[in-house]
């Protein structure tokens, strides 16, 4: 089946809904935290996904962009049979093509690895396709046990510090994918970049692009005007 890429800005509001439930109901199934709590949230982050022909309210993924590789971060599904069945043909046909990564944990790991999906094997190409490389709150540990015929197995510990939020995060994964892509060489459709992105934002011109500096800017301007105004504050109780 030929894999089709999408842009949500050609959905409607009912097709948008949909695919909303579809990811709630993916991750509630698989005991999986939902990240995002309404429509908007997640089509703010991922404003392009890809599917199978135009199947997409049945089956779909969504990306995000590392330097050598396109992430799949969602994998997403009506619930059907059906829906389950195209869920994993995605994500083989998605690792089975240059330029793309997955990270998979527990039941989804082990179906692909039964199936034969191409692992990333060594430490180093792991961390440089996550773009992980000397990022101390996001690292990994490998498992030098691993064994890929073993259902329980897994190849590497995430360890994910949120400093922001003060947690910790630990996932048992293994990495699925093959080749990376130079993605300046347009002339590979596989290698293309079809969604600009820009603080979570698809980028489709010079207009956006400076209204989106403009934006950062503006925000940039009220931090700093925050910052006076607490210190102000803080000099007047004493």
């Amino acid at each position: 089946m030929e894999i089709t890429k999408k842009y949500v800005s050609a959905l409607n509001e009912i097709e948008k809904k949909q695919m909303f439930e579809m990811y709630s109901l993916s991750y509630n199934l698989g005991g999986q935290q939902l990240w995002f709590s309404n429509p908007e949230e997640l089509f703010k982050i991922y404003p392009c996904f890809v599917t199978f022909g135009n199947q997409y309210l049945v089956v779909y993924a969504m990306y995000q962009f590392k330097t050598k590789f396109n992430k799949i971060s969602l994998v997403c599904h009506n619930g059907s049979e059906e829906g389950k069945e195209l869920s994993i043909k995605l994500r083989m046909a998605l690792v089975n093509t240059p330029g793309w990564i997955l990270e998979a944990a527990d039941k989804v790991s082990w179906l692909l690895r039964k199936k034969g999906a191409n692992i990333i094997e060594s430490y180093d190409s792991i961390v440089d396709a996550l773009d992980i490389v000397d990022n101390p709150n996001d690292t990994i540990e490998m498992n030098p046990n691993f064994d890929k015929e073993d259902k329980l197995s897994y190849q590497y510990i995430r360890i994910y510090n949120d400093t922001i939020n003060n947690k910790i995060y630990n996932s048992k994964e293994t990495l699925f994918g093959t080749l990376p892509c130079k993605y300046e060489d347009q002339s590979k459709t596989n290698c293309e970049r079809i969604c600009n992105l820009l603080g979570g934002k698809k980028i489709t011109n010079k207009k956006s692009i400076r209204k989106n500096k403009k934006s950062i800017r503006k925000n940039k301007k009220s931090i700093r005007k925050n910052k006076r105004k607490y210190k102000s504050k803080k000099i007047y109780r004493k």
